[in-house]
């Protein structure tokens, strides 16, 4: 990872207002888990108000906000923010898996599985089961539910991925 990072410094100084690069660099703070950085990434990008980017920097922003729901007193206002940006992207494309599968993993922390489940199901039906976190996920809903064989098999199928 600390070559890539020289790399798109480098790419950064080239062509700083680029959106693949920013979104790379994007990237690279979101497999760190470095939020700050990434959301401040993102948000540029946004504001570039680039369509070619827009709805991949919109899901990484919910995804930001749904994995920081554990900073302190921003519970709430993490979750309203995920689903905000996840709902944002499907009334641009409603047939985006990745947006949906989004706002699934906030209606089950919700405590809303059956939505969730009818939502990951869906995902898994539109992509033809090539997001493998809809099967995660669904394992999640059905061990929540108590449905064991259920789980594992989704496990399962998520695991030979």
């Amino acid at each position: 990872l600390k070559e890539c990072a020289e790399w798109l410094k480098s790419a950064v100084a080239v062509a700083p207002g680029n959106p693949e690069v920013l979104t790379l660099v994007g990237n690279l703070h979101l497999s760190l888990c470095d939020w700050a950085p990434a959301q401040k990434v993102f948000d540029q990008l946004l504001a570039q108000k680039n369509q070619q980017v827009e709805a991949y920097s919109m899901l990484s922003m919910g995804n930001i906000y749904f994995n920081n729901l554990n900073t302190v007193g921003k519970y709430s206002k993490h979750l309203q923010y995920a689903a905000d940006f996840y709902r944002r992207i499907l009334q641009k494309d409603n047939a985006n898996a990745y947006a949906a599968n989004g706002l699934g993993t906030v209606l089950a922390e919700k405590g809303k599985l059956l939505e969730a489940k009818e939502v990951f199901n869906r995902v898994r039906e539109v992509s033809g089961d090539t997001i493998a976190d809809a099967l995660l996920n669904l394992g999640h809903i059905y061990l929540a539910q108590k449905k064991h064989p259920e789980a594992l098999q989704m496990y399962l199928s998520y695991m030979a991925r």
